[in-house]
């Protein structure tokens, strides 16, 4: 006599170890044999296998769907108790990685022994040196535009203007004395298996050397802390950039002397400054679990 037969088969525990606490996993098998003589126990197990295999990988999509909750909702309560940390956006899949500079800066705080507004005024004019070599940039070479002439510098420049700061430095004495020819500027890196992002100040080659060196501009001479800190950035941006740079270096505009500028520093040494980058990033991760 045929006849349907079904089996329900149906596992569920509580987890209590791992990183979500008393996680709930649920199992369930419930196959129907219509119109069988007796029970089909081959096409059973071979059910059963394809069944765990279809709820593992479920399981696991599921899993990194609750993983990807919880970064949001943990990126959230950075957002509101650590306002000066700063973000990037993965347009693949949505997560939000801090920046280069504010894993740095978490890391190794700086205490700054200059009052607030002062501090505000030489951010504006890191700001505006930055857009003048950008707009340099943009012109292929071509000539230098003066702070006044750039629209977006305007209200730096009127930040600098409230603190009693003043553009210091000659960026385009520096370019000519060490020949530097810029490939490109400003350019947002994500580095999706350590999961930060930054944007790049420019790459460009010195001295007609055709290495190409990924650097960043600096309207102070940093003393040796501030070179480390400044060498960890760009090795972070080096190994997030779509395209290969052989070296790393700070360009150093400021008004401590009479030439404006300092020499650079250019160091090959990209996978030195990422290690110690990475332990920053092991600070923060450790701290926030992002």
């Amino acid at each position: 006599m045929k006849r349907d037969i079904h089996v329900g088969v149906n596992l569920g525990a509580v987890v209590s170890s791992g990183p979500y606490e008393n996680l709930r996993p649920d199992f369930v098998f419930s196959p129907t044999y219509k119109n069988v003589e007796k029970f089909p126990l081959a096409e059973f197990r071979e059910d059963l296998d394809d069944a765990i295999i279809a709820q593992q990988e479920a399981y696991e999509k599921l899993y990194k769907q609750i993983e990807h909750v919880e970064a949001q909702a943990m990126q959230k309560a950075i957002e509101k108790f650590h306002k000066n940390i700063r973000w990037y956006t993965d347009e693949k899949t949505g997560e939000r990685w801090p920046s280069v500079t504010s894993v740095i800066d978490f890391a190794n705080p700086i205490e700054w022994f200059v009052d607030k507004d002062r501090l505000r005024g030489l951010a504006a004019r890191g700001s505006v040196v930055d857009m003048v070599l950008q707009k340099f940039i943009e012109d292929k070479g071509t000539h230098w535009t003066s702070p006044e002439e750039i629209p977006d510098a305007i209200r730096h420049l009127s930040i600098m203007k409230d603190t009693g700061v003043e553009i210091s430095g000659n960026l385009p004495a520096f370019v000519e004395k060490f020949n530097v020819k810029f490939v490109s500027g400003h350019c947002v890196a994500l580095n999706e298996k350590d999961k930060y992002g930054g944007t790049l100040d420019c790459i460009c080659t010195f001295n007609d050397d055709p290495t190409l060196v990924l650097a960043d501009l600096k309207s102070f001479n940093p003393d040796a802390k501030g070179r480390i800190r400044t060498l960890k950035q760009c090795a972070a941006y080096a190994m997030a950039h779509e395209n290969k740079v052989d070296k790393i270096a700070i360009i150093p505009i400021h008004g401590g002397n009479q030439q404006g500028y300092s020499k650079p520093v250019i160091t090959d040494e990209i996978e030195k400054y990422y290690k110690l980058f990475l332990s920053d990033r092991k600070v923060f991760r450790d701290t926030f679990g992002i």
